[in-house]
């Protein structure tokens, strides 16, 4: 009878835990992270009666959850990968809006200025058109500074997310730890599965899973260890290390997300091993898309600086002078590495931009090796010079790089240069005058009105560097007037300079050949460039001399807006091609990310239904065990009261 009265009260215990866990189960159907358990029952040892065993009832062996470390690693990974496009997508949507931007945009502004100089062009006598180039030209110069501030404030945005989220994975590190140490501690009771600790502890696992990629690694003990980049340790059992963020090798305002092991312990920045969740979306949208945006918007400033500023130093303003610089060029700058062992030093001034047709957009890395200073592309990590002290400067890319300011003497020492990345910020016009503007040539070359002869002069393009009253070369000096005077037979002609002295007589004449004739004195050159087409008869005549009062003459005008079409970038796209191309190269990332976040969002929603088909709470599937689960503790309570009714029949029969 006791055997009966045993076996029946073991049942109304597990019937009473199975009701109780699936209680357990429908309350906690909204809470995140939480996986349903489960009463695993076993039957009692039985006893043996004769040569039979006779059962002894039921007992729960354990309560355990519906879990799979290979889904919940799934689920991780999905999710870390979704963050880290979200974020991504987020960053580079901004961008795109920012360059794309119809009325915020570069490609308006450049092409205001580029009007503007076509109605100088149509009207170089007008003071209002003039006006409105140095206008059309601060506005471009407003536009180029309003976009530089904007990526400056992407950049900042991202130091700022960089904090917060390195602040919570902190926190969510401690929590880890925290329930560690708890797990390992109730693990080591007879029989323990602390259920609900190992379910907050998968949840702040998965949350890390949101700022990066993590891997985990399962110990004896119960405790987990937490990996993060390329295996640094940010949870050790009931340890947690501190992540933080720290100053740039290079650039002091960058901040870059270092990990500390233990109190007083050494940090290792990790950035560049970061790759999944916000955080390594945030570091790989500022590597691989804001930096070469920066870069590639101060090129297109520099490159057009430049080159505007050489054509209008080659043209006449209203009062007779040649012009000034038209913007300002915005000059390399030069980081060196904190880190440095040695004493080499690199200051802006040690790197000059000499081609700006050359520029790449890329930044480069000096490495001194103790012999050699190693400069490295950084688009492609080309080597493209290797140079001991005493060869340099060296000129790579368009740009001219001295010996250091100090040396180096440590083998180790690196610095980075970045050319244009300051372009767009420093663009600024210089121009405040409207005639300041050198719309006319400098130049003019005519014919004696008492020619008889076809033969017709054309001056050609102004050579860099010229000044019409100034010493283009060591014997150069246009004033008064330098002539040609054809012979008889007009085949040869003489060339008369009456200021510097040089009289050329029975040069050969070749029609359409490009003067000055080299054969003469030596280094003699009159700092322009003619054609004489045509055939010349005997004592024609022909004259070149400063444009003086030329305010009509439009010339260099035309040329200034040439600027605007000709292939400045590496000799092979326009300025509005270069940034069409950087605006098409951000939208096509833009585009990509988008897709692909997309189809990450299936990934992560797959990943989680199949993981929640174990793991999730079925209301219906609860609602029938707890029917189940009630009759067979109503059945138990029934078989109890048999029990008990057996027991009270012979109690009465004794009597």
């Amino acid at each position: 009878m006791s055997s009966l009265f045993g076996i029946s009260i073991s049942g109304l215990f597990v019937a009473q835990q199975n009701l109780t866990t699936t209680s357990h189960n429908i309350t906690n159907v909204n809470t995140e992270g939480y996986t349903r358990q489960r009463v695993e029952q076993d039957a009692r040892t039985p006893i043996r009666i004769g040569d039979n065993y006779v059962g002894t009832g039921v007992i729960t062996s354990s309560i355990d959850r519906y879990y799979s470390e290979s889904l919940t690693n799934s689920l991780r990974e999905t999710t870390s990968e979704f963050e880290k496009l979200s974020v991504y997508e987020e960053m580079t949507s901004r961008l795109d809006s920012l360059l794309a931007d119809e009325a915020a945009g570069l490609s308006p502004a450049m092409l205001d200025f580029f009007d503007s100089m076509q109605d100088l062009a149509n009207d170089p006598s007008s003071i209002s058109a003039r006006q409105v180039v140095i206008s059309t030209g601060e506005s471009l110069a407003g536009t180029m500074q309003f976009l530089d501030d904007r990526i400056s404030d992407m950049y900042q945005d991202i130091d700022r997310d960089l904090e917060a989220e390195i602040s919570e994975a902190n926190e969510l590190a401690a929590v880890v730890a925290d329930l560690n140490r708890q797990i390992t501690t109730v693990s080591n009771l007879p029989g323990s599965h602390p259920n609900d600790l190992l379910d907050k502890r998968d949840l702040a696992i998965s949350k890390l899973a949101e700022k990066f990629d993590v891997t985990t690694a399962p110990q004896d003990d119960g405790s987990i260890n937490v990996f993060i980049g390329t295996g640094q340790v940010l949870v050790y059992g009931a340890t947690a290390n501190s992540l933080t963020t720290q100053p740039n090798q290079y650039d002091t305002s960058r901040k870059e997300v270092a990990i500390t092991a233990g109190v007083g312990g050494a940090s290792i920045q990790i950035s560049s091993s970061i790759e999944g969740g916000r955080i390594g979306g945030l570091i790989q949208f500022r590597e691989n898309v804001l930096d070469e945006a920066a870069n590639e918007l101060g090129r297109v400033a520099v490159v057009l600086a430049d080159q505007l500023n050489q054509q209008h130093n080659k043209g006449y303003d209203m009062d007779n002078t040649l012009g000034a610089d038209m913007f300002a060029v915005g000059a390399p700058k030069v980081e060196n590495s904190r880190n440095n062992p040695g004493a080499m030093f690199f200051e802006d001034a040690n790197v000059t931009i000499t081609d700006t047709t050359q520029l790449t957009g890329s930044d480069y890395r000096i490495d001194f090796d103790g012999t050699n200073y190693n400069i490295t592309r950084l688009n492609d990590n080309q080597l493209v010079a290797s140079e001991e002290l005493a060869d340099l400067p060296v000129t790579v890319d368009g740009l001219t790089i001295a010996p250091p300011t100090t040396p180096g003497t440590v083998p180790g020492d690196t610095a980075i240069i970045r050319p244009t990345v300051r372009g767009a910020l420093t663009f600024e016009m210089l121009l405040t005058q409207p005639k300041d503007i050198a719309a006319a040539a400098p130049l003019v070359a005519s014919s004696s009105n008492t020619n008889t002869g076809t033969g017709a002069i054309e001056l050609g393009p102004i050579p860099d560097g010229f000044d019409a009253f100034g010493q283009h070369t060591p014997n150069f000096n246009l004033a008064p007037d330098v002539t040609i005077t054809f012979n008889d037979p007009p085949n040869t002609y003489d060339l008369v300079d009456p200021v510097v002295g040089i009289n050329l007589f029975n040069v050969p004449y070749t029609p359409g050949e490009q003067l000055p004739y080299t054969g003469g004195p030596p280094n003699y050159d009159p700092g322009f460039r003619i054609s004489i087409t045509g055939t010349p008869e005997a004592n024609d005549s022909f004259t070149i001399e400063p444009n003086i009062d030329g305010v009509g003459d439009n010339r260099n005008a035309i040329l200034l807006g040439d600027v605007e079409t000709n292939t400045y970038i590496l000799n092979q796209e326009s300025l509005q091609d270069a940034y069409s191309q950087l605006v098409s190269d951000v939208g096509a990332v833009t585009q990509r990310t988008s897709i692909n976040l997309e189809a990450q969002i299936s990934m992560r929603d797959n990943a989680q239904e199949i993981k929640d088909s174990l793991s999730g709470v079925n209301l219906d599937e609860e609602a029938a065990n707890l029917l189940k689960f009630e009759q067979a503790y109503q059945a138990s309570a029934r078989l109890i009261q048999t029990a008990d009714q057996m027991f009270q029949t012979i109690l009465g029969m004794v009597q």
